[in-house]
């Protein structure tokens, strides 16, 4: 768990490599602040100032890297730090797959990744709701917060939308998610992540054969008309192959905006 100051360096430094490089660094901020993250003291220090940080993140059987070193600190050994140490606790846990991810015009970081290994896996467009026109409410599409006794059913989409195997779901997770209903039968979910002024929808799935029939557009309009009027910005990631969400997101009015590429890592 990282404390609060730990939090604030993070965040900070998040800025000042973002506003220096021109990049956005995918760091999943609601998942470093929940108390069941693992942080494996991934921070580096130099005189009380943060210097480099690698955020380990884990879905089910794979885990995610993304990290960052501040500008004036670079070309140090720093990362690589980091990476080594973090390759050594991932080598300890039944982890399947291991993807490291760089911002798509991070020359940097995706050199640094296929040194190490890396072999490029895929690229993720981050997405970002320009305001249009939605589609009218229909009453058969039903929202609710999720509960525990959601588990099993937040597990199947996972794995059948996303396979993700063995996906586990803490309390602020559940909290984040809402259950998406057709016709009073659980069809999909979404977690819709608030940070600030800005709004983020993740886990965004239906399952594959209550597909094609409108529930995800109606689902997704809604919570779009909700937030429009109160975050100054509402996005979401989808995978660059998935031909038909990326045509779903941008019949809502998404535009993408950036992209981020991840690379496979042996382990």
């Amino acid at each position: 768990m990282l404390t609060h100051d730990q939090l604030d360096d993070i965040f900070n430094l998040q800025t000042l490599c973002e506003t220096h490089d021109g990049i956005t660094i995918k760091l999943n901020g609601d998942m470093l602040r929940r108390e069941s993250y693992e942080s494996y003291d991934l921070v580096i220090y130099d005189n009380g100032r943060l210097t480099g940080f690698l955020g380990v993140y884990p879905f089910g059987s794979t885990i995610e890297l993304c990290g960052m070193v501040h500008p004036g600190f670079r070309r140090r050994g720093i990362f690589q730090s980091l990476f080594d140490r973090a390759m050594t606790e991932i080598v300890k846990k039944p982890v399947k797959k291991v993807l490291a991810n760089s911002h798509g015009r991070s020359l940097a970081g995706k050199a640094f990744i296929e040194a190490n290994g890396g072999v490029f896996d895929n690229t993720e467009f981050e997405m970002e709701w320009i305001p249009c026109e939605l589609p009218v409410p229909d009453a058969s599409i039903v929202l609710r917060g999720a509960t525990r006794n959601d588990v099993p059913e937040m597990k199947r989409l996972g794995l059948e939308c996303f396979g993700i195997e063995d996906a586990s779901f803490d309390d602020a997770h559940i909290n984040d998610t809402l259950m998406i209903l057709s016709d009073g039968e659980v069809a999909g979910q979404m977690k819709v992540a608030r940070d600030g002024g800005q709004c983020y929808i993740y886990w965004f799935s239906v399952f594959p054969s209550l597909q094609g029939r409108g529930i995800g557009r109606q689902a997704l309009s809604r919570v779009v008309r909700e937030a429009a009027g109160q975050y100054s910005l509402i996005g979401l990631d989808v995978a660059a192959k998935n031909e038909l969400a990326l045509k779903l997101y941008t019949s809502l009015g998404f535009v993408v905006q950036n992209h981020q590429d991840y690379y496979s890592l042996s382990h």
